[in-house]
């Protein structure tokens, strides 16, 4: 979380050009961090910790234009954690659904479990449950199957470090990877790279 990129104040985000020069594009941000971020179209998706961005309220995730930096209205996400600020470690897209990971427990008034399905045109959770435990903190999206780093459960069915779920059947895959060579150790999966 950097409050200054070269001689010039920026927190949290900035632009730079192929040069290595900032460019006069800067969000105002209010929170912690911005953790991940994702083009869409003319707009940047922003998601972290934060409460405000450009002096509207944001929970932790924003979406901003590529030019002018101001916040978009459409995308007003309510992501929390028992009324409290969550945070948004990891987004990705799934066909017209922006999938979210974190530490929420409810996006809007629909309880979602860390992990979250949500339609781009209405700015809803999908009908798609995902519930994931103790940790979401990182997820990758590959044709139909999302792969989640951090579970070591999914909907009650116990996976270790990393599981795999079929976002259209909702079908668990039998992947099961587990890192753990220390008994009674366990692990957090918080990174992903996928091959092929």
């Amino acid at each position: 979380s950097f409050t200054r990129v070269g001689n010039q104040p920026r927190r949290m985000v900035a632009k730079i050009d192929s040069l290595g020069n900032v460019l006069p594009w800067e969000p105002t941000i209010t929170g912690v961090v911005v953790t991940t971020m994702m083009l869409r179209g003319n707009r940047i998706i922003l998601a972290g910790r934060f409460e405000f961005v450009n002096g509207q309220f944001r929970n932790s995730i924003a979406e901003v234009d590529t030019a002018s930096g101001k916040t978009t209205t459409a995308l007003n996400i309510v992501a929390n954690r028992a009324g409290l600020l969550c945070s948004i470690n990891s987004i990705d897209r799934w066909q017209n659904t922006l999938v979210l990971a974190g530490d929420f427990t409810h996006i809007g008034d629909s309880a979602r479990l860390r992990v979250a399905v949500i339609d781009t045109l209405t700015w809803r959770a999908t009908s798609r449950i995902i519930d994931v435990d103790p940790a979401a903190v990182k997820i990758i999206v590959s044709g139909n199957q999302l792969f989640i780093g951090g579970a070591s459960t999914v909907n009650g069915i116990s996976r270790s470090a990393i599981a795999s779920i079929n976002l259209a059947t909702g079908v668990l895959s039998a992947l099961t990877i587990s890192p753990s060579a220390l008994s009674g150790i366990s692990f957090v999966t918080y990174d992903m790279l996928l091959n092929g």
